[in-house]
């Protein structure tokens, strides 16, 4: 384990990559990255973006709203924050989410299809275990803000999720890294 807790696991095969991922339960969430050097960033961090002004990610928010309703209509409108971060996000602006499948496969095919590994680096897959993610989720917002989680459903509102979204960049991190 390291300061961030996660478990890098080495394997040298395609077929020990397969053994390894079926053993693993639905609970998982894959994401593929060409380099095993790169830790997990998004689109925002990855750039200097977000050192010009701390407003910077509702700045490209509001200018992609605006640009939207000359290509949308009405019922079409995303309705809420993470709505348009992910309509952003599917058209390559950038934005603090992070592109995961539940397929450890595709995961694979978004690394291969940008490079083929060589001996100068080694291509990584990180798996996250969904599950346990939104169970430390809930336990955290819990703590910060109780009275805006539904105690019989432990829901997050949607203003509770812009607030919690737009004040916080990185809370937690519990990854496992493979193929490292």
């Amino acid at each position: 384990m390291n300061e961030y807790n996660y478990a890098t696991v080495s394997l040298n095969s395609w077929k020990e990559y397969k053994a390894f991922v079926n053993d693993l339960s639905e609970n998982w969430a894959y994401r593929g990255q060409a380099n095993c050097a790169w830790v997990l960033n998004n689109a925002i961090e990855r750039t200097d973006f977000i050192h010009f002004h701390k407003g910077i990610e509702a700045d490209f928010v509001a200018e992609f709203q605006q640009g939207a309703s000359n290509y949308l209509n009405r019922d079409e409108m995303p309705k809420h924050l993470i709505e348009w971060l992910a309509l952003m996000q599917h058209h390559g602006a950038p934005t603090r989410l992070l592109d995961f499948s539940k397929s450890s496969f595709i995961a694979a095919f978004f690394v291969y299809e940008i490079c083929l590994p060589n001996d100068d680096y080694k291509i990584s897959i990180w798996a996250i275990n969904v599950k346990f993610l939104k169970t430390k989720a809930v336990e955290v917002l819990s703590e910060k803000f109780a009275e805006n989680i539904t105690s019989d459903k432990k829901f997050i509102d949607e203003q509770l999720f812009e607030n919690f979204f737009t004040t916080i960049i990185k809370a937690w991190s519990f990854r496992l890294s493979l193929f490292a």
